[in-house]
């Protein structure tokens, strides 16, 4: 699957989930963008305009890749399977 300019612009819209998730994002304190290595959208090219709109729309932010340890903590926690 090939992700144009147009859908990323798209995913890099806002569309809070709750009335607190418009609350933290009119905040605009932090974000974390999660992101997958081994996901093909996650070009360093996409990174960098996530991290950009990110940069641009919060005074902090952190790029969350998760890995092996992370998988055993969410299982832990009865998140995943």
């Amino acid at each position: 699957m090939t992700i144009t300019m147009t859908e990323l612009e798209l995913i890099s819209k806002v569309y809070p989930i709750t009335s607190n998730c418009q609350l933290l994002y009119e905040r605009g304190e932090h974000a974390v963008l999660g992101i997958s290595p081994f996901n093909s959208f996650f070009s360093e090219k996409n990174i960098a305009t996530l991290s950009n709109w990110a940069m641009n729309n919060f005074k902090s932010f952190n790029l969350f890749i998760p890995d092996e340890p992370y998988v055993y903590t969410v299982m832990v926690f009865g998140l995943i399977l």
